[in-house]
């Protein structure tokens, strides 16, 4: 068990909720056990975007399984893991969507919104934040660095200066 799983747990404890920690089956057997809401009330888990937009984390990990079915043609049911579905969110979402088309910075005050209510109706507790550091040498130039995909090594030259 992590000492994160642990350190959420006393929190719980102290606000008076009953909270046991119980590792999660990994494998199959964990994946098999996803779509299951009753198998956990609780899931500590990762996500990093693959395209930094807000709609990667909001859509797969916290919709309402027919608003991704109406917007995708498909549902994954290992991706929501909690089970949320909050038909107003997606309301909000959909708006955030249509703005971020024409108007990708203009809409981060919405997406914001859906973000402060998933929050506030506790979908998810947001515990860490990754930070990426790359060090190269002084004779590496064009040292790029993508959110998605870390330093962008096929973009970067070496030259003969010591």
């Amino acid at each position: 068990m992590t000492v994160a799983a642990q350190a959420i747990a006393t929190a719980a404890r102290l606000i008076g909720l009953k909270a046991v920690v119980r590792p999660f089956p990994e494998g199959e057997a964990g994946f098999q056990r996803l779509p299951d809401p009753k198998a956990y009330q609780i899931l500590m888990s990762d996500w990093f975007a693959d395209f930094p937009a807000p709609s990667n984390f909001i859509l797969p990990l916290l919709s309402c399984p027919s608003y991704i079915m109406e917007l995708t043609g498909h549902v994954d049911p290992t991706v929501n893991q909690g089970h949320f579905c909050n038909r107003d969110i997606d309301a909000v979402t959909t708006r955030a969507l249509a703005e971020q088309q024409h108007d990708p910075l203009g809409s981060s005050g919405l997406w914001a919104q859906v973000d402060r209510m998933y929050t506030d109706a506790a979908a998810w507790i947001p515990y860490t934040s990754v930070r990426a550091i790359t060090l190269v040498s002084s004779r590496v130039g064009n040292v790029l660095f993508s959110p998605a995909l870390g330093p962008l090594m096929t973009q970067m030259w070496l030259t003969d200066r010591k």
